[in-house]
């Protein structure tokens, strides 16, 4: 591409940062989004440069619960505003966004097959989505108080919803006929459980006790009388015959999921336990609680303390095993995301300082088995996943190829893959002195344009040429689109200008 002369024309002065923008096919409008004290999108006629249309709606949301997909390919968010949001893991793009409550999300969850997503909010209702479309199938009304908690059961046939008042709510999640009511005595519900084999539910209470539930009747099964306060955390053995629950009282429990019997009581931490979960193959438990330590437990050997995790950084609320069970996923209140080995307890890469900017968060795997973090960083949801060498590798940018046979991936890091999306084999990689804020190709799929701080950077990907790089902007390059023809490039930058080339 030597020889060819790229000019700047004339460029459009906006208000604020400039975060996306596209070419129509005909090439007769470009759409262009906006973040400042919202966000904006607005339509502009590129033969006259003149806005046609323009709306604004606030950014600022606080995610009150989230949950992955059971291919963990996907993130449901859902927030103070009432909204449910989906977000795909992959590009760390919104999907789309769920209206329907008119009060906060309390609680997210996937059906079992990912097709469908409830959720429950303080408006007294549950609202079951189409997770493909984000329409609204169902709204499930009954509850005469807040909704805490809804869960699917494990064929995903039924829904349990529980409130503030201790009803507990059964439903039909294919019609959304409603099924069994359930009062407990116990009060407040606040966790919600079934076993694997679909025979049990279990309800967690202010007061410490948990609540036994035939699933096929209603029917109460035994109260488990031990927990002297809020029962933070219930679990099932993967093969359902425990019960494993943690609590404010500083103690986890491991009961007889049939009759409801008291098997042992862990009483190591030193504070407040927020979490505790099974392995895959139930052999061990895995609890995470305020006095900043995850302890391992055996299950066979009467629940003597085989591990105790010595270094974590504040309070541990979050404990998830991988896959194969042979680490565990830890999250503190520090901000701190660890890996351990199950097995010795030692502490393996990576481990994660997050930004003290992140709020309303979680953790897990990704189907690859990396361990991956959701969360809100100044009004935006964010995704990472986290790779050896402790550092967040967020992916911030990806794109297609015209043809979808080869895929862009961009970094935080300033790192470019170009991969097949057939074989998934790396092509090359690439690296820029910033991170890479823009990526878009030509339409012939011949070249890449990169966005990063100031520049623009265009890569033949025939060859090993040197790449052309633009300067004009004065901050970072948000987003950039190619005109149908391939002859034009437009770029959006934080210095509130549009340029074309």
């Amino acid at each position: 591409m030597d020889g060819v002369q790229f000019g700047e024309l004339p460029y459009l002065e906006l208000d604020d940062h400039v975060d996306a923008c596209a070419y129509s096919p005909d090439g007769r409008t470009l759409v262009v989004g906006i973040t400042g004290r919202g966000i904006t999108v607005s339509i502009y006629d590129t033969s006259s440069w003149t806005k046609t249309y323009s709306f604004t709606a606030p950014s600022l949301v606080l995610v009150q619960t989230m949950a992955f997909s059971p291919d963990r390919t996907r993130v449901v968010f859902g927030g103070n505003d009432g909204l449910v949001r989906l977000w795909d893991c992959a590009s760390g793009q919104e999907i789309f966004i769920m209206e329907g409550h008119s009060l906060k999300v309390n609680y997210v969850t996937f059906s079992p097959c990912g097709k469908h997503i409830a959720s429950s909010s303080d408006d007294e209702t549950v609202q079951v989505w189409d997770s493909q479309t984000g329409e609204s199938l169902f709204v499930l009304k009954g509850h005469t108080s807040e909704v805490w908690g809804v869960k699917y059961s494990p064929s995903g046939e039924r829904l349990v919803s529980g409130d503030r008042d201790g009803t507990i709510r059964l439903w039909d999640s294919e019609t959304g006929e409603p099924g069994v009511v359930l009062q407990s005595s116990l009060g407040g519900m606040y966790n919600l459980a079934f076993s694997p084999d679909g025979r049990w539910m279990a309800s967690g209470h202010a007061e410490g006790e948990l609540q036994l539930w035939h699933a096929e009747s209603g029917e109460q099964g035994p109260v488990l009388h031990g927990h002297t306060g809020w029962v933070t955390g219930i679990a099932f053995s993967p093969d359902s015959r425990w019960i494993a629950s943690s609590s404010r009282d500083e103690t986890v429990r491991l009961w007889d999921a049939s009759t409801g019997t008291p098997i042992n009581t862990l009483s190591s931490h030193k504070a407040e336990v927020y979490d505790v979960v099974f392995s895959p193959d139930g052999l061990k438990i895995a609890s995470g609680g305020g006095d900043s330590k995850v302890r391992l437990w055996d299950v066979d050997s009467s629940l003597a303390s085989s591990v105790e995790q010595q270094d974590q950084l504040g309070a541990v609320w979050k404990t998830v095993y991988s896959a194969n069970g042979q680490a565990i996923l830890t999250a503190s209140d520090s901000k701190t995301v660890k890996q351990w080995s199950s097995l010795t307890g030692e502490s393996r890469p990576p481990s994660i300082e997050l930004s003290e900017s992140l709020s309303d968060w979680s953790v897990s795997y990704s189907l690859d088995g990396l361990p991956t973090v959701a969360g809100t960083q100044d009004g935006n949801i964010r995704l990472w996943e986290l790779q050896e060498g402790g550092r967040e590798t967020a992916i911030c940018n990806l794109a297609f190829s015209p043809t979808g046979h080869r895929l862009a991936v961009g970094s935080l890091n300033g790192t470019i893959w170009l991969i097949d999306s057939q074989s998934k084999g790396l092509i090359t990689s690439k690296s820029t002195d910033w991170s890479i804020e823009a990526m878009s190709f030509s339409p012939d799929g011949h070249q890449l344009a990169v966005g990063t701080y100031r520049s623009i950077y265009l890569r033949n990907l025939q060859s090993e040429e040197r790449a052309i790089k633009l300067r004009g902007h004065t901050e970072l390059v948000k987003c950039i689109a190619y005109s149908p023809c391939g002859d034009w490039i437009a770029s959006g930058s934080y210095d509130k200008t549009i340029r074309l080339w």
